[in-house]
C-alpha cells in the first residue's frame, strides 16, 4: 500500500504508533522476533504471526491503482542517479537524531538534570583548589571528570539500543 496508509492500517489492527515515535521505528519493532526471552519471543511470533493472517485477509489493492510496469534490464542499467553525497547522509541523520530528542521531554530533562549535576560537582571540586603548581594535578582530574561524565552518558545510551 501506500506510505501514508500505513499508519491508519496498523491502528486498525489494533497496533496505533506511540506519539513521538519515528513511525519507520515503530513498524520494523513490530514486525521483528524479540529473542530476549522465551515469553517475548513467543509474543513477537503471535504478533507477527496475527499480522501476516490479516494482511492475508485484506485486500490491498485498490481499482485507481495500476500494476506496476515491468522494466527491461537496459533501463536498469541506464539509470544513473546517485545517492545522497557523505555531507548530505551527515546533515540528514543529526537533523533526524535532533529532531527525535526534541521530541523526547523525558529524555530532555533527565538529560539536563544529569549535566546540571555534573556541573555543581565539578564546580564543588574546583573551587577547593588553590592557585598553586601543587594543584596542576587536582586541576587535571578535574578536567578528566567532565570528560568522562560528558562521554559515560552517550556510551550508555549508545549501549542501551543493541539488545
Amino acid at each position: 500500500g501506500k506510505c501514508n496508509e500505513a499508519l491508519p492500517y496498523f491502528n486498525g489492527l489494533g497496533y496505533p504508533c506511540p506519539k513521538h515515535e519515528n513511525p519507520a521505528d515503530f513498524f520494523i519493532d513490530l514486525l521483528t522476533i524479540d529473542p530476549s526471552s522465551e515469553k517475548t519471543t513467543q509474543d513477537s511470533e503471535q504478533r507477527v504471526d496475527d499480522i501476516i493472517q490479516s494482511s492475508k485477509s485484506k485486500p490491498h489493492t485498490h481499482e485507481h491503482e495500476k500494476e506496476p510496469e515491468r522494466s527491461d534490464d537496459r533501463e536498469l542499467s541506464q539509470n544513473n542517479q546517485t545517492g545522497a553525497g557523505f555531507l548530505k547522509q551527515i546533515y540528514l541523520l543529526v537533523k533526524r537524531t535532533t529532531t527525535n530528542s526534541l521530541r523526547d521531554r523525558a529524555y530532555l530533562i533527565g538529560r539536563t538534570a544529569q549535566n546540571l549535576l555534573l556541573a555543581v560537582m565539578v564546580l564543588i571540586l574546583f573551587f577547593q583548589m588553590d592557585n598553586d603548581q601543587t594543584s596542576i594535578q587536582d586541576r587535571i582530574s578535574v578536567v578528566f571528570m567532565c570528560l568522562l561524565g560528558t562521554t559515560f552518558s552517550e556510551a550508555v545510551a549508545a549501549a542501551l539500543v543493541f539488545p
